[in-house]
C-alpha cells in the first residue's frame, strides 16, 4: 500500500480547486455508468451544465484557468459525436419533455444542431 502524496500547505487550496473543477465531471460519468440506456436528450442536458461550468470566469486560479480549455477541448470531441446523429433525431432530443428544465429551453440549444438548409 502506498502513502498519499503529502501536499504543503500551499497545494491543498488547489487540490480543493481541482476537486471543485472536476466534480460535475465525476457526477456526469457516475450517472452515465449507471444508466442501462441513457438517453441524447439527457446527455445534451449533462454536456450543456458542463459547458456552463468550464466557462471562465474572472476569479479562476491560474490553474483552473489553465485546465478549462483542455477540458472544453475533450467535451468538444464529445459533441463531435453528435454530426453522426441526424437532423430529427437532435431535434426530437431537445424537445424531449423528460428534461424540460427552464433554464435549458431547445431555443438556448438550437446551436448545437447543423444548419438545416
Amino acid at each position: 500500500m502506498t502513502n498519499p502524496p503529502n501536499f504543503t500547505e500551499e497545494e491543498w487550496p488547489q487540490v480543493g480547486m481541482l476537486i471543485e473543477l472536476l466534480r460535475p465531471f465525476q457526477v456526469a460519468t457516475a450517472f452515465f455508468s449507471t444508466q442501462n440506456c441513457p438517453t441524447i436528450s439527457v446527455m445534451l442536458h449533462i454536456i450543456h451544465n458542463l459547458e456552463h461550468h468550464l466557462k471562465g470566469r474572472k476569479h479562476d486560479q491560474e490553474l483552473v484557468a489553465a485546465l478549462k480549455p483542455e477540458l472544453q477541448k475533450h467535451l468538444n470531441e464529445v459533441k463531435s459525436h453528435w454530426a453522426r446523429l441526424g437532423d430529427i433525431q437532435l431535434l426530437a432530443a431537445l424537445l424531449d419533455p423528460r428534461t424540460k428544465v427552464p433554464t435549458l429551453t431547445p431555443l438556448s440549444l438550437l446551436h448545437l444542431l447543423p444548419p438545416i438548409i
